[in-house]
């Protein structure tokens, strides 16, 4: 290490120690330096926080360059894990088991204000307050997510503290980051905004259909409800199959878009909100009503399989028993848990025990197979990088193929719907939809709710404004289909990989124009109910410009996308044919999004129950026939042709639009109370398929019931028939190709 010592040595070593030819120091100190230098970080994601995590990793910040940009899949092999989210009380206990396999010394970085405090959701029944209640946490970054610069920090924080022996907690300062020198940015690309067209809002249901299904259903109705989207009848609960099976084979309402379940005082109640696929602004609604001291209806299941889930979430918050259902038990909540956290008599203060127990392995040795059988039970999640979140998949193989599949989730359960109900229609809820589909589909999320409580409230919304949401609506969806095409790539190809970067590179892009527009990369909060938040940036000619930019180099990089991915043999062989969805199937489990599209069913919110300016513009709705993991990636990527057409259309409206006629706001009441037992359900074409809310005033400020139709919940139940048959790498490729997010899934 001294003057004359070959150029390749004098690195860090040299910085460290100087010239001597000697290294002096204690062993102790020498070793902190070694930790600090290199770091091996567990991939560990949990909600939000994790995307900006991940793009901590590809190439405009690229962690490598700090000495931790090895991530490792065990525990058992990294010394550093980020816990990037909200923890959940079902959670907890596995987290607690991931660190404790983690050899000493090990460091924990808590990223977002959920690990500091619990966040928005610190007044969810289910919502641990903070990581260091279960693990202890050495540096907090704050923020709702932090930048990647942030956590970039935070992790040179730690080094530095690794390095000097320092060993209490630390809170990175946002000024701090002025410090850490500004990183530079990715181009900009643009975003769209949507007109909701206020004659689509209101009653598109045919009510001249309604006798005939009445005289249709006959005597199994008791009675009818007008909610604001759809004529409803209230059926027996003992009826309940009978109604539904007339329904959906006489009348054709194929498509069980949600099931809500409610308390009254007076009752419990069902509400299954039924559509047509083929019509989806054909709209019916089956009402079923239970008493409060035997709260038992008959289960749809038999009817629709996707019922199978909604209804064991019923009876998870509500605590409404569905009789002949073939698994009834909790699906979002630990065994454990006590009471029904949406009842009217739910008591949110009394203790809840989640036992070790409870995740133990169920192979127990009654349960053992004889011994020359090939079955095997396998766990995958809800720590592994190929669940795309938290899930945990309890696998039965027979030899090498997967013989059943059982989703298990819950593990990001934050309590939306509660909070929801919680806060008041004008200003508190809207943050929280950028909250589900965390995955820069945000404005997506917000405009589920903006068009329910719009046409609630009989609110309008400027056309100009619509435009806006349009445009910006359709850069989330390719933002977000931009990270399904990264992360499916590593599902298949299993590394880090060229695609998964460039992937990342493009989103950066997109993500810098939704910046430049809303002042956030991922929590929006842009729409307002009535129009949106402001106008598009100054100077706009220069924001237009770097739209077009990127959409001009969009087809490029979508051929690039192609020769790595569809068109690479591998790919094509890990793909085709496998991960097999038939319409049908897809159908009776509420399948919607690209992977119904991927199936050959042709249905789109925007096209099929128009909102927004989406009628006024030219672009075409994609599907493919394949029905397997290939069709839907080749749904994807075209559908980013589509948005991108969209947008292009949009920007041109935009730069053109008289200035005296850009109204970004419609005038609304500062407080808003729509009239008691006012219902509606409305929905849009989400990044991942149908994201519907149903809503039910009770003359107040605030919702008394607040429901969220997650695409992802009912795409993941075709889990099972997917993979049944298939290899493990092709479970886990089809899995990757539904694309879910479990802040959606769990709410």
């Amino acid at each position: 290490m001294g003057e004359g010592v070959d150029a390749r040595f004098n690195s860090k070593l040299r910085e460290a120690f100087g010239s001597s030819p000697f290294i002096l120091t204690k062993f102790d100190q020498f070793m902190n330096w070694v930790r600090g230098s290199s770091m091996f970080m567990l991939q560990f994601g949990i909600a939000c926080c994790s995307i900006e995590m991940m793009h901590t990793y590809a190439v405009k910040h690229d962690l490598d360059r700090f000495g931790a940009g090895v991530p490792r899949a065990s525990p058992r092999q990294a010394d550093v894990i980020i816990v990037p989210g909200t923890i959940v009380s079902k959670f907890a206990p596995r987290m607690k088991r991931v660190y404790d396999q983690m050899p000493e010394p090990k460091f924990v970085v808590g990223m977002g204000s959920c690990t500091i405090s619990g966040g928005p959701f610190q007044e969810g029944y289910n919502v641990i307050k903070g990581a260091e209640e279960v693990i202890p946490v050495d540096i907090h970054v704050p923020g709702c997510p932090p930048r990647p610069e942030a956590l970039v920090y935070g992790i040179a924080k730690l080094q530095e503290r690794i390095a000097n022996g320092e060993t209490s907690p630390v809170t990175v300062k946002p000024y701090e980051l002025e410090q850490f020198s500004e990183l530079d940015d990715d181009e900009l690309v643009q975003h769209l905004a949507d007109r909701i067209d206020e004659e689509e809002l209101v009653m598109r249901y045919d009510w001249a259909e309604s006798p005939v299904l009445e005289a249709l259903l006959g005597d199994h109705v008791i009675g009818r409800e007008r909610h604001r989207n759809a004529e409803a009848f209230v059926v027996r609960p003992d009826e309940v199959q009978d109604a539904l099976f007339l329904l959906r084979d006489e009348a054709g309402f194929d498509h069980c878009s949600c099931v809500t379940a409610q308390e009254y005082e007076d009752r419990y109640e069902s509400i299954y909100h039924l559509r047509k696929y083929d019509d989806p602004t054909q709209e019916v609604g089956v009402v079923v009503p239970t008493a409060t001291d035997a709260p038992v209806s008959e289960s749809a299941e038999p009817v629709y399989r996707t019922a199978d889930w909604h209804e064991r979430e019923a009876y998870d918050l509500v605590g409404i028993d569905y009789d002949d259902h073939p698994q009834l038990e909790r699906i979002l909540l630990p065994e454990t848990w006590q009471g029904h956290p949406l009842s009217l008599d739910y008591d949110q203060e009394q203790p809840q025990v989640v036992t070790f127990s409870e995740h133990a392995n169920p192979l127990n040795e009654d349960q053992r197979a004889e011994a020359d059988s090939d079955t095997m039970f396998v766990n995958i999640g809800p720590h592994h990088p190929a669940t795309h979140g938290v899930l945990h998949l309890k696998t039965t193989l027979d030899g090498e193929q997967v013989a059943d599949v059982e989703s298990d989730i819950g593990y990001l359960h934050r309590c939306e719907e509660q909070i929801c109900q919680n806060s008041t229609y004008r200003h508190q809820i809207m943050p929280y939809p950028d909250r589900w589909d965390y995955i820069s589909a945000g404005i997506l999320n917000e405009w589920a709710y903006a068009r329910a409580a719009e046409d609630m409230a009989d609110i309008d919304v400027p056309e100009y404004a619509q435009v806006i949401r349009t445009m910006s609506a359709e850069l989330c969806r390719i933002a977000s289909h931009m990270l399904a095409l990264g992360t499916f790539a590593l599902d298949v190809y299993g590394d880090f990989t060229a695609i998964f970067m460039y992937a990342t590179r493009d989103r950066e892009v997109v993500q810098n124009i939704l910046e430049d527009l809303t002042g956030q990369r991922l929590m929006f909060n842009y729409l307002r109910l009535g129009g949106v938040a402001w106008d598009l940036p100054e100077p706009r000619e220069e924001f237009f410009e770097s739209i077009r930019d990127f959409l001009e180099d969009l087809p490029e990089k979508l051929e690039e996308y192609h020769d790595l991915v569809t068109s690479n043999e591998i790919f094509q062989m890990r793909c085709v044919d496998t991960g097999v969805l038939e319409p049908e199937i897809a159908k009776s489990y509420g399948a919607t999004g690209p992977v119904a599209r991927g199936s050959g069913i042709d249905y789109d919110l925007r096209r099929d129950d128009p909102y927004g300016y989406y009628d006024e513009l030219d672009w075409d709705v994609i599907t493919e026939e394949g029905c397997d993991n290939y069709a839907r990636v080749l749904v994807r990527l075209q559908e980013v042709e589509e948005s991108a057409k969209i947008i292009e259309q949009c920007v041109d409206l935009l730069a053109e639009w008289p200035e005296e006629d850009r109204t970004i706001q419609s005038n609304v009441p500062r407080t808003l109370k729509p009239d008691p037992d006012t219902e509606i359900y409305r929905s849009v074409e989400g990044a991942k398929g149908e994201l519907g809310i149903y809503m039910r005033s009770d003359g107040t400020e605030k919702p008394a019931r607040f429901k969220i139709r997650s695409p992802c919940f009912s795409n993941l139940q075709t889990l099972p028939e997917m993979s049944q048959g298939e290899y493990i790498p092709d479970l886990i490729a089809s899995l990757g190709s539904l694309d879910i997010v479990l802040g959606e899934v769990d709410r």
